[in-house]
């Protein structure tokens, strides 16, 4: 299987990005009006915004401002383009013992996908004069960038997330227990989604420049990878307090085992405790409750390595059994979402 980096996928994005806006970008075809600006034509635009020092993008309309906005929303869709890579690693735990003092003997194939969208951050952008085209019988206006000064807006805030990545990254490195560790290596890929908007921007823009963040993207890389060597190590007992349906030890078993990590009774290294209280009252012929959950985790010592609590906000409905269900359902959500962001994620 061919593999792809995300060095690979922007160049190949540069490419096909820099050839729409040398040849897409301005008025063809139609007999050039003897005052019209060198921007209004693809043959000339070169020569006033050089492709080495600016990018540019024209754009026409029946009135000047539809146009100025066209020429921004084209310009906009350089960058607006999704860069996918995916990168594959294959791992193999043979009879290993970690500095945890787990051992495995099983062979597992690890794959991993990054999927980034740039949403098209317009830095220093600006504008030539409206020109009436009276070919086109059209305004025109020329969106442009110019590269160094838009890389001057975005390396000091690109050194910024770096620096704190890079620290977070020192900070996982530095802790030795293992549960613990995953949380701090998943904070590094939480944070990771602006750097990468500000990384592929400046690829578009300045991709010389850009490369020298691009050992942040190796470290995001592996972060990703060291998390999920460690989970696959991991195996959680979940308990369930009150969960006579077993509705909660099933959704955590889903969320645990989704995340990568081994769920089940025998040899678990870590526990999992949930409760739930969700009393409903009846007023005036309506069932209210005010659901509340709380999760610990904790090692084989009993320690408490990680909680999580929330207060649900009010649940009401005209049967008792309508609530109760509105209930499971809303706490089933939470776990869901805010579960992994604040507990697992390191939020």
């Amino acid at each position: 299987m061919m593999r792809m980096n995300l060095s690979s996928a922007i160049k190949l994005f540069l490419f096909c990005g820099v050839t729409f806006l040398l040849f897409g970008c301005a008025s063809t075809g139609l007999e050039k009006q003897n005052d019209a600006p060198l921007w209004l034509y693809s043959d000339t635009i070169p020569q006033i915004f050089p492709n080495e020092e600016f990018l540019a993008r024209t754009a026409f309309a029946d009135d000047a401002e539809s146009a100025r906005l066209r020429a921004d929303s084209e310009l906009s869709s350089f960058f607006s383009a999704e860069i996918q890579s995916c990168a594959y690693a294959d791992e193999t735990f043979l009879n290993s013992q970690d500095s945890f003092g787990s051992k495995t003997n099983k062979i597992r194939n690890l794959s991993r996908q990054i999927e980034v969208s740039s949403h098209g951050e317009l830095v220093a952008l600006c504008h030539t004069d409206v020109f009436f085209d009276k070919g086109r019988k059209q305004f025109a206006v020329c969106a442009y960038i110019n590269r160094e000064e838009a890389w001057n807006l975005l390396e000091p805030r690109l050194r910024s997330k770096s620096q704190g990545l890079e620290k977070a990254y020192q900070k996982s490195h530095g802790e030795k227990e293992r549960f613990t560790k995953i949380i701090l290596l998943n904070s590094v890929l939480k944070e990771s989604d602006e750097f990468y908007s500000l990384y592929f921007l400046a690829c578009g823009i300045v991709p010389k420049k850009a490369e020298s963040f691009s050992k942040i993207d190796t470290l995001i890389q592996n972060a990703e990878s060291e998390s999920l060597r460690l989970k696959t190590l991991t195996k959680i007992l979940i308990q369930a307090d009150g969960d006579d349906k077993e509705r909660l030890k099933t959704k955590l078993s889903e969320i645990f085992s989704k995340e990568g990590f081994s769920v089940g009774d025998d040899g678990a290294v870590y526990s999992v405790n949930v409760k739930t209280a969700f009393a409903i009252s009846e007023n005036g012929g309506i069932f209210i409750s005010y659901p509340q959950i709380s999760l610990l985790v904790r090692n084989a010592d009993g320690i408490v390595l990680s909680s999580w609590a929330k207060q649900i906000s009010k649940i009401s409905a005209y049967t008792r059994e309508a609530c109760e269900r509105m209930v499971w359902d809303r706490i089933e959500k939470e776990l869901e979402s805010n579960f992994i962001e604040e507990c697992l994620n390191g939020k």
